[in-house]
């Protein structure tokens, strides 16, 4: 019997992605906690980042993809690479001040950060902002902290 979502990962995740186990024989408390398990992960047995098949041989790991924390295969070897990529453009997509090159960082507060923004208060750092990772914005004023050199 499968107790948490955590537990489901570490003992049956790979199993059902590698086609060992068919999901629907594994046991749940309850079908809301069947359908919080089939949400938390991808059955695909290919790696996330390089799209290669994955098998026992292979050293492989779980990753979460950035935006909704979903479990899925991929290779030890692409896990730094492959997920360092995915953070950027999502990032680039999100447009949030947390992951922009005017934002000044001051303080961390719980799930954001206060600082201020250079773009918008010419550089007087007088501007307050609030700025949340993974969180999509849509800023115009935007620009990747990564691509300013």
């Amino acid at each position: 019997m499968i107790n948490n979502r955590k537990e489901y990962k570490t003992q049956y995740f790979i199993k059902v992605a590698l086609g060992e186990v068919s999901f629907h024989s594994l046991q749940f408390r309850d079908e809301e906690q069947k359908r919080i398990a089939a949400d938390s992960f991808n059955t695909s047995d290919l790696c996330r980042y390089c799209r290669v098949k994955i098998t026992r041989q292979d050293q492989f790991c779980i990753t979460e993809s950035y935006w909704n924390a979903i479990g899925f295969l991929c290779h030890v070897a692409c896990l730094k690479e492959g997920k360092a990529s995915e953070e950027y453009e999502c990032q680039k997509l999100d447009r949030s001040c947390n992951d922009c090159a005017f934002f000044v960082r001051n303080q961390i507060v719980k799930t954001s950060s206060v600082g201020t923004c250079r773009k918008t208060d010419g550089g007087y750092g007088i501007v307050t902002v609030k700025a949340f990772p993974v969180t999509s914005i849509g800023h115009g004023c935007f620009v990747h902290r990564k691509d300013v050199t």
